[in-house]
């Protein structure tokens, strides 16, 4: 049962509730500045080949004592987030130890290596129990990292004192190739989708 917060698990595989709508197997995770504060809530449904990405916004989301996560808006407004820009996610990070993504329907999702490299998962020294986030979701309050290989105690550390130790991979910059008469090549860095680049000769 949840209480005062929200563990990264309670969010992941849980009922939906979405306007008249009760959708079972639907994950939310959300993404936080290295104050801890919630920026976006990335929302995956069954079967959905795409992900809606939410503004994390006061009312945006809800919490039942039992478990059921509910969203102020139809079907067909939740819907609408599916398109983004992947500029939005800069300077943003999300915790998804499973990769959710990797599943075959995400397979040609075109911003799918721009939200794997904000998993903090592959970067974050020693190994996370759990993150813990205030009941609105509006916030990363706490981490809980494994002690030791042979401790199975934990210790809780802020989101702060977390990203301060952390070696955080380099952003990558995009290198496009020099084009002729002023033409629009593709950028490689985004793997054949993010957009094109227009070159003056």
């Amino acid at each position: 049962m949840i209480l005062f917060t929200v563990k990264d698990s309670d969010l992941r595989n849980v009922v939906l509730s979405v306007g008249p709508e009760r959708i079972g197997g639907g994950s939310i995770f959300p993404f936080f500045g290295e104050s801890g504060q919630v920026k976006l809530l990335m929302v995956l449904l069954p079967e959905e080949r795409q992900v809606l990405m939410l503004p994390r916004k006061r009312g945006i989301v809800s919490i039942s004592l039992g478990g059921v996560v509910k969203l102020p808006m139809d079907l067909a407004e939740l819907k609408s987030y599916a398109n983004f820009k992947p500029e939005l996610l800069d300077d943003l990070y999300h915790y998804d130890p499973d990769w959710a993504l990797s599943q075959e329907r995400f397979a040609s999702y075109r911003p799918r290596e721009a939200i794997r490299r904000t998993n903090c998962v592959e970067w974050i020294g020693g190994k996370i129990r759990h993150l813990q986030f205030s009941r609105d979701l509006s916030a990363l309050e706490s981490l809980a990292m494994e002690s030791g290989t042979w401790d199975l105690s934990f210790r809780s550390r802020k989101p702060e004192e977390m990203f301060k130790e952390a070696v955080k991979p380099e952003k990558e910059s995009p290198q496009v190739q020099r084009g002729i008469g002023g033409q629009w090549l593709l950028d490689p860095v985004w793997n054949n989708w993010h957009g094109f680049t227009k070159q003056e000769p």
